[in-house]
């Protein structure tokens, strides 16, 4: 018993779109691992930013 010819286009345009959604999240996987160092040294940065715009509205205006 064959397969008919549209059922088996469908069957595989969703191979490829399960195929393209696979490679599409080893990617963001793999840039997020990559990128992981510079998010940790960016939060510290804006950590520190953020003590010094809080250290100048809570210090005394003499």
């Amino acid at each position: 018993m064959s397969t008919p010819r549209k059922s088996r286009r469908r069957l595989q345009r969703g191979q490829a779109m399960v195929e393209y959604s696979l490679i599409g999240h080893v990617l963001m996987v793999g840039g997020v691992a990559a990128a992981w160092p510079f998010f940790t040294v960016l939060m510290n940065a804006f950590n520190a930013y953020y003590q010094g715009i809080f250290f100048v509205l809570t210090s005394p205006v003499p």
